[in-house]
């Protein structure tokens, strides 16, 4: 039994350090993006205004992005002069 635990605790600790060295930063300002986890581990964690990311250094790109996207946020606050409308081409045919 007390085996058991102290492989628990180094399992869970061997766990808190492999995400501590991914995050590579604080996320405490992005609490809101995570609080349901995070979806891989891989990259550098960078916490900004409106989204949290995760970076890949290599090819300069995000691995994935998560961004809070509520009515109004989507509405926008830009004017435009024309109206989104979808690409025809691109619809099937049933």
């Amino acid at each position: 039994m007390f085996r058991t635990s102290l492989k628990s605790i180094f399992i869970i600790a061997t766990f808190f350090l492999s995400v501590t060295v991914a995050c590579a930063g604080s996320i405490d300002g992005c609490k809101e993006y995570s609080k349901l986890g995070l979806p891989g581990k891989q990259g550098e964690l960078l916490c900004r205004k409106g989204f949290l990311l995760s970076h890949d250094s290599t090819y300069k790109t995000p691995i994935w992005v998560i961004e809070h996207l509520t009515l109004e946020k989507a509405q926008g606050t830009l004017s435009r002069d024309d109206r989104f409308q979808p690409d025809s081409s691109n619809l099937t045919q049933t």
